[in-house]
């Protein structure tokens, strides 16, 4: 029943590019498959390496540390052990260029790998592997754990800026937030900018009325203004008339009192030089036919003034 050489999705019987949800599918079959298996040392250990298999599967980074080392030809294979074995006090039994390594031997050797590809990933010091190394392993294998660690405080860092996400989960669940805050706060924006653009058009209209109003108000003055000269017109109009009349009916009544040679009566009624040069000049017509009739009056013996 031991199946040698086999990779982690080989053990779940998915392909290399299955989604979370074929993972789940997958490993949720094969501990069916278990479920009738009786309990043993054994059964519990291949239940263990394929628990850590589908953990290393879900996790995208370790996850891609683990292709990376499959696409460069070195990755690792696992072997289950047989259900009659011994139990191995390592959660793996793994194959690596002839060698039987553990499971945190396994995940050193493909994070370094890695690593040297310059994909990146997390690399944890294991002093079993750090003391089988070469000399020049050795220093290579420092460099890459300075390097890790300064990913790591890089890491952390962009965690505290994103109000210390730990997980992808947290993560995305803070983007949402992040996102609704930003809808919410682009709406606010929308309704404040529609309340600004409605009050501007409030003031408008008010100011178009208000100026309108002031054009009736000047309109309504300059027609009361019109109407009030107008009338002043006809008065004035009327004055002028009546002066008129009277002038005339004096300068009637002036000849009249001339042509009755009634002129010191006549001089009441005279009003410019005119009138006055005119009632001397007939005064002055008039008195030698006075002087003819007193003569011929004296000579009759009858004269009358």
């Amino acid at each position: 029943m031991s199946s040698p050489g086999k990779t982690l999705y080989a053990l779940l019987n998915v392909s290399a590019d299955a989604n979370q949800l074929k993972l789940d599918a997958a490993y949720q079959a094969i501990l069916r498959q278990y479920a009738d298996i009786p309990d043993s040392p054994q059964k519990q250990q291949r239940l263990e390496t394929l628990k850590n298999a589908y953990d290393l599967l879900s996790n995208p980074v370790r996850r891609s540390v683990y292709d990376a080392s499959l696409k460069s030809g070195s990755g690792p294979t696992v072997e289950l052990s047989s259900l009659n074995a011994k139990p191995s006090s390592s959660r793996f039994n793994l194959k690596f260029n002839g060698a039987r390594l553990d499971a945190p031997q396994l995940g050193l050797i493909a994070i370094a790998v890695v690593t040297c590809l310059g994909l990146g990933g997390y690399f944890i010091a294991s002093r079993s592997v750090h003391d089988g190394l070469t000399t020049v392993q050795r220093e290579t294998l420092e460099m890459q754990q300075a390097a890790m660690k300064r990913q790591e405080a890089a890491m952390e860092a962009a965690e505290r800026e994103n109000n210390g996400t730990s997980t992808h989960s947290e993560y995305m669940a803070q983007q949402q937030e992040r996102e609704r805050k930003f809808k919410a706060e682009q709406e606010e924006r929308q309704r404040d900018r529609e309340m600004d653009n409605w009050q501007s058009e409030v003031g408008r209209r008010m100011e178009q009325d208000a100026r309108q109003a002031e054009r009736s108000k000047q309109q309504a003055e300059y027609a009361k203004r019109e109407q009030e000269r107008q009338e002043r017109y006809q008065q004035e109009q009327q004055a002028r008339e009546a002066l008129s009349r009277v002038d005339q009916e004096r300068r009637q009544m002036m000849e009249k009192l001339i042509s009755e040679k009634r002129f010191s009566e006549a001089r009441q009624f005279a009003k410019t030089e005119y009138d006055y040069s005119r009632i001397d000049s007939a005064e002055r017509y008039a008195r030698p036919s006075v002087k003819v009739i007193e003569s011929s009056n004296s000579a009759n013996g009858s004269y009358r003034p």
